[in-house]
């Protein structure tokens, strides 16, 4: 399946034009950008290695990889708009887990630009499993609305990464599985029927 992901492509071009206003370096350095990429994706696999796992946050996580790495293809591509676009598969879960680890590994250790292409196709891969597009779509809105909010007060460390000053909380709540109602009034009408019939 081909996707076109030119808004998300547009909301970090926005996102990178405020930063490079008042950034130091006017820039994010290669350097900051692999530590970024990196530090998104240790986050994103302590997420989906949990027991107890919350797919509010995997998904976060997820935004943040697309975010970051999508920020390095327009830092380094910046005249490639065939970037819009990609194909998702929906291989399976372990196949698209592999693909995002092994290639930051590689563009981690190389920096080479070229690895930044199937991180991101096997993160948008892994989501159209977890969640399907649409809501990664959803949840994607509402990540960049977070990321933009912190625009408003930023500063940076010494690195020239942003610091989180006051903004608003990505609130991706509508990813939460819904109760079974069925089935709850089923267990309901069950207890009552054995209350009945211990008292007759």
């Amino acid at each position: 399946m081909r996707i076109y992901i030119k808004d998300m492509y547009s909301d970090v071009q926005k996102f990178n034009l405020e930063i490079e206003k008042t950034h130091p370096e006017k820039t994010f350095s290669i350097g900051l950008r692999k530590n970024l990429i990196a530090e998104e994706i240790k986050e994103w696999e302590q997420e989906i290695f949990k027991d107890k796992k919350s797919i509010e946050a995997i998904v976060k996580e997820s935004c943040d990889i697309v975010y970051v790495v999508l920020g390095g293809v327009i830092q380094m591509f910046p005249y490639n708009m065939a970037t819009v676009a990609t194909d998702v598969n929906v291989i399976t879960e372990n196949d698209a887990i592999a693909k995002v680890l092994d290639n930051a590994k590689r563009f981690n250790s190389t920096t080479d630009k070229m690895f930044l292409f199937p991180i991101l196709n096997g993160i948008l891969n892994y989501v159209t499993y977890k969640i399907g597009f649409e809501n990664f779509c959803t949840a994607w809105d509402i990540v960049h609305s977070s990321n933009m909010s912190k625009l408003e007060n930023k500063s940076f460390d010494e690195n020239g990464k942003v610091q989180k000053g006051d903004y608003t909380v990505a609130d991706l709540s509508f990813l939460k599985p819904k109760p079974k109602r069925k089935a709850k009034k089923l267990i309901e009408a069950d207890k009552t029927e054995n209350n009945e019939t211990a008292t007759n």
